[in-house]
Parts: structure tokens; sequence; C-alpha cells
């Protein structure tokens, strides 16, 4: 599975819905393991904060833990940030 690009199009699942986004950041956390990264997404949908959700790619997925949904009032969106393992495979 790999990461992320920033503006790449992602598919999340959570709570039996397929979410499609942009991912708009990417961030690699080298202190968490060598293939551990955070990535954002904005959406309308609700996501809870430590609740997983699936990275769907290729036809695989991959468990992912939300760590932060931050909800932007005026735009009516979340950013939700994502962490979890993408190892090269």
């Amino acid at each position: 599975m790999k990461k992320p690009i920033k503006g790449e199009a992602v598919t999340i699942r959570y709570n039996d819905a397929t979410i499609q986004s942009t991912c708009s950041e990417v961030v690699d956390v080298p202190h968490k393991g060598p293939d551990a990264a955070r990535f954002v997404i904005l959406s309308k949908e609700k996501f809870g904060n430590g609740r997983q959700a699936y990275f769907m790619q290729e036809g695989a997925e991959a468990g992912m833990i939300i760590e932060s949904v931050i909800t932007d009032e005026r735009e009516r969106k979340n950013r939700v940030t994502f962490y979890g393992l993408f190892p090269a495979n």
C-alpha cells in the first residue's frame, strides 16, 4: 500500500460509508516507525476522534486511526487527520 500524495484522490471506508476526497496534506512520522505517516482530507462527513477507518487503494484496505477532526463551521467541512503505516512492498 502506497502513501497518498498531496492532491491525489483518496477513498476512505468509515461506518459502512465510502468517502472519496482529495488528500490535502501528507506528513511522514518517523518517530512512530519507518513506514508511519499522517494524511489529511476535507470532508462533509462526520468522523470520530480515535475511531478506526480504512484507507482503500487498488482493491486493498489498510486500517487507519482517526487522529483528529476539526470542524470548520464557515465552510461546513471537517478537516480529518488519519494515521497509519504504509510499508514499502
